[in-house]
């Protein structure tokens, strides 16, 4: 019997190794509000994104297809919904995203 998503191994999935600086182009969306602002504190994207580094999303980029495996997203906290979590994602099954054995609800 074949495992279902939530049994199937998805070791070989690695985050991300290195983001995209940003551009003069990204700046002017975010003057525009097309663009949000984060700012990291945490340890968990360690070494992609450190304490203090800022991050531009764009609000927009999931609104017609669902984030895909290895895709940053800004995720709501399980338990406390106003904390907003930057995450890779793991996989993807019924609504819900995967993130190194933790479930949140993806912004998008």
């Amino acid at each position: 019997m074949a495992p279902d998503a939530s049994q199937a191994d998805h070791s070989d999935l690695a985050p991300p190794s290195a983001l995209r600086s940003s551009r003069l182009r990204d700046v002017a969306l975010w003057l525009l509000r097309r663009r949000r602002r984060f700012r990291v504190t945490g340890l968990s994207m360690v070494p992609l994104l450190k304490p203090g580094e800022e991050v531009l999303l764009n609000p927009q980029a999931y609104r017609r297809s669902a984030p895909q495996p290895g895709d940053l997203v800004v995720a709501v906290h399980p338990t406390r919904p106003h904390l907003r979590l930057i995450k890779w994602v793991v996989y993807g099954e019924g609504g819900g995203l995967f993130s190194a054995g933790n479930q949140y609800r993806c912004q998008y």
